[in-house]
This record gives structure tokens, C-alpha cells and sequence, in this order.
């Protein structure tokens, strides 16, 4: 398991440390990488499980999350970020503030900074439900627009 190995690397550094993490994984044919930077995650992993709060909202094949991502969270993620986006397109912030980690509302933990936040969100926490093909989110909303 690997927790933030690249965060404090610079680029060329990441690079090799990225290649390894890459052979070993064909070697053992298996680890995990715990990272904030989606763009990152994205260049070699097969399977992404994006977390909010301790909660993970959505599984994705790793070619596919840039595309393909549905929840709320994981579309509106910071670490979305390309070096290929074109840089006159507004980055758009998520409003409001994340809650304590030490007091997570009941219901969904992304409520209160979900546009599509409902009655039943503040309710019930949803629950991680396949999509597609090792495709899998938690979000009412998602499941109620059949994505």
C-alpha cells in the first residue's frame, strides 16, 4: 500500500517512482495507491475508488474516469485537472465547506455540497451500487436518472 508516495516528489521524481509502482504491479500483479491527484492516479491504475469522507462513492475502471464519472464528487473533483484541458475553460469550485471528519451529517457525507441534494440524501446514506461493468456509485441521484 502506498499512502501519498508522490505527493512531495518533483515531476521527473514521480516519474520513476510511477515506473516502479508500474513493474511492480505487473510483477505481484497487484497494490494500492492511496493519492489526491486523480490525474495522476488515472495514467496507470486499472481501478480508481474515489472517497469522500471515508466513504467511497464511486469505482471506476481508471480509463474511464475523466469520462465517465457520475457522482457529483467525483465530476466536480479538483483533481479532474489535464494537462491537456484548455486553459481558457472556467475551473469551477464545489461550494461550501466539507463537514467535520469527527461529525459526518446522517445520510449522504457529500450533502451539503451536492447541487442535487434531496430530502432523502439528508436521510439515508446511499449505497454503492454497479452501473456498468466495474462501474459502481452511491448516489440517489445518479440512480434515479438511470446513468
Amino acid at each position: 500500500v502506498c499512502d501519498e508516495a508522490t505527493s512531495a516528489l518533483d515531476v521527473s521524481v514521480q516519474e520513476s517512482v510511477i515506473e516502479l509502482l508500474v513493474r511492480l504491479q505487473k510483477e505481484k500483479n497487484q497494490h494500492a495507491f492511496i493519492c489526491h491527484d486523480l490525474a495522476l492516479i488515472r495514467s496507470f491504475a486499472h481501478q480508481i475508488a474515489v472517497m469522500y469522507l471515508g466513504n467511497i462513492v464511486e469505482v471506476i475502471p481508471g480509463e474511464d474516469v475523466t469520462e465517465y464519472a457520475v457522482h457529483p464528487y467525483t465530476q466536480h473533483s479538483g483533481a479532474q485537472f489535464s494537462i491537456h484541458m484548455d486553459p481558457s475553460q472556467k475551473i469551477q469550485s464545489i461550494e461550501s465547506e466539507a463537514p467535520s471528519p469527527l461529525d459526518v451529517p446522517k445520510g449522504c457525507p457529500f450533502q451539503n455540497r451536492c447541487e442535487n441534494c434531496t430530502d432523502r440524501c439528508k436521510a439515508e446514506m446511499p449505497k454503492l451500487k454497479e452501473i456498468a461493468p466495474g462501474h459502481a456509485v452511491a448516489c440517489f441521484y445518479v440512480e434515479e436518472q438511470k446513468i
